[in-house]
């Protein structure tokens, strides 16, 4: 099967790919490969000679266990895989907000509230303050990291949602003070294409596929977050030649089965296809179906050197 996408030049910048932004936001619904997706892009742009930081969001440490880093911390960690380009970091709703609140001057009232249980109260009562402070760090790492991308794994598709759409709550919700300003910073980074962008992961599905356009329209023009590519995950490989029908072969008539149940999933594949293509003027990626499980160095190198090969971003 081709792996280059199939879409006109003409819907491509004159910046290709994921480097339109210096961060990227990987997002997608549970169990379409985003975290896989979102290991492969840094490695591939890691190949390419580009400095890359690993932003880990979601809390469920499965893009630290993808890249092989135990228990990452809010300041960024070397990566096995190229300790010289690949950087990742945690960013911790808790952490963040104790940070948050401690730059401006409540560091011993934080402490107190630690040590009482009641910041988890303090947060409750203060709508969308943990993913606030979440794209705040975000924000501040992107301005002062020297890395060329930073690819920050997401939430799942349906949080992601609410979680870019937090700045402009805040602001509809608050009046003035530091987390006013606060929402401001966020909202203008989001806004800004040169600095942000979100690409979407999806199944060559039927299902998976409406969702993702749904949170297409949702994220661009609901909230004025400038997507990216959209990488299909797990397409079927392509076949070469049937099996010969051996009649009264009973292995030869199993191979042609299944010779022929692959076929008709990739010819449906290739329709759900068309359909993203129609309906969204995105780039389209696509990654192959791998046997092997997805933290494999193996599996995310052959990944990378696909995805670099679809984005040409090599020098």
């Amino acid at each position: 099967m081709d792996l280059t996408p199939d879409l006109p030049a003409s819907h491509v910048g004159p910046t290709p790919g994921f480097q339109a932004s210096k961060v990227v936001i990987v997002a997608g619904k549970g169990g379409v490969g985003k975290t896989t997706v979102a290991a492969t892009l840094g490695l591939a742009a890691a190949d390419s000679d580009q400095s890359v930081l690993f932003l880990e969001v979601d809390g469920t440490g499965a893009l630290s266990s993808a890249l092989g880093v135990p228990e990452p911390g809010p300041e960024p960690s070397p990566v096995p895989h190229d300790p010289r380009r690949l950087r990742l970091a945690a960013i911790r709703p808790q952490e963040a907000l104790t940070g948050y609140l401690g730059e401006h001057g409540l560091q011993r009232l934080t402490g107190r509230l630690l040590r009482t249980g009641m910041l988890d109260l303090v947060a409750t009562a203060t709508p969308g303050i943990r993913d606030l402070v979440v794209l705040g760090r975000i924000r501040q790492l992107a301005e002062r990291d020297p890395a060329d991308l930073v690819v920050v794994d997401a939430p799942a598709a349906g949080h992601a949602i609410s979680f870019l759409r937090t700045p402009a709550d805040v602001l509809d919700m608050v009046r003035d003070g530091p987390i006013l300003r606060q929402a401001h910073l966020a909202a203008d980074f989001l806004a800004d294409s040169r600095l942000c962008s979100v690409s979407l992961v999806t199944l060559p599905q039927v299902t998976p596929i409406r969702e993702l356009i749904e949170t297409a329209y949702a994220i661009e023009e609901d909230l004025g977050v400038a997507l990216g590519p959209v990488i299909l995950n797990a397409v079927e490989p392509g076949l070469g030649d049937p099996p010969e029908e051996l009649v009264g072969d009973p292995v030869a008539e199993a191979l042609v089965a299944a010779d022929r149940w692959i076929r008709a999933r990739i010819e449906a594949e290739t329709r759900h296809s068309a359909d993203l293509l129609e309906d969204l003027a995105l780039p389209l990626l696509r990654l192959p179906r791998t046997d092997l499980p997805p933290d494999d160095p193996r599996a995310l190198a052959s990944l990378a050197a696909l995805l670099a090969s679809q984005l040409r971003v090599a020098p």
